[in-house]
C-alpha cells in the first residue's frame, strides 16, 4: 500500500516495480495497481497521477491508454536528452499538437494523438521534451530533434496531412 493522491483524494493503491512498461490496473480488492519499470525514477507514480489528474475532464479509456504510453516513453527519452522527466498532461481545446512549459516541467499533448501511430505520438512527445533543453525552434533545436529521431519530418508530416492543426484535424482510421 502506498500514499498516493488523485485530485486531492487518497488512492487505495499498490505500487509494484516490474520489468515491463508502466501499467495501470485494479486488483481483486479494487485497489489501483500501478506497475512501474524497475529503473524508473522514484517520483514516476506521482508524476503519472498528476498528469492523469490534470487531464481529468473526465478521461476516456483511449486517453488513459495514451497517457500511459506517454508516461512509459518519457523516462527513456528524457534520459537520452539529459533532462528531468516532466509531468505529462493531455488537453483538448487548443489547436496545437503539444506545448512545453519548461519553467514548470510540464509537457501537454493533444488527446487526439491517441488515434495516431505510436511513432507519431513519440515524435510529438520528443519534440516537446527537446524544448526542456532548447526553448525555441532555433537551428540547435532542430539539430537536437534530428539527432534523437532522424525520421521526425516524416512523422510530423503525418500530422500535417490531417490539416496541420489539432483542432481542425480529421482523426485517422484505427
Amino acid at each position: 500500500m502506498t500514499d498516493l493522491t488523485f485530485q486531492g483524494q487518497p488512492v487505495h493503491s499498490r505500487l509494484v516495480r516490474n520489468l515491463g512498461a508502466l501499467r495501470l490496473s485494479r486488483d481483486p480488492r479494487h485497489r489501483l495497481v500501478l506497475q512501474i519499470p524497475l529503473g524508473a525514477p522514484d517520483n514516476t507514480a506521482s508524476l503519472f497521477l498528476q498528469g492523469l489528474s490534470a487531464s481529468f475532464t473526465p478521461i476516456t479509456s483511449t486517453e488513459a491508454a495514451l497517457l500511459l504510453s506517454l508516461h512509459s516513453a518519457a523516462p527513456e527519452l528524457c534520459s537520452r536528452l539529459q533532462v528531468p522527466v516532466p509531468r505529462v498532461e493531455l488537453f483538448h481545446s487548443c489547436k496545437l499538437w503539444g506545448s512545453c512549459d519548461w519553467e514548470h516541467g510540464i509537457v501537454r499533448l493533444h488527446a487526439a494523438l491517441a488515434f495516431f501511430p505510436q511513432s507519431v505520438r513519440e515524435e510529438a512527445l520528443l519534440h516537446e521534451l527537446c524544448h526542456l533543453r532548447i526553448h525555441d525552434h532555433s537551428p540547435a533545436f532542430w539539430q537536437l530533434l534530428t539527432a534523437q529521431m532522424p525520421d521526425w519530418p516524416y512523422w510530423e508530416g503525418v500530422l500535417r496531412q490531417r490539416k496541420g492543426k489539432a483542432g481542425t484535424t480529421s482523426v485517422p482510421a484505427l
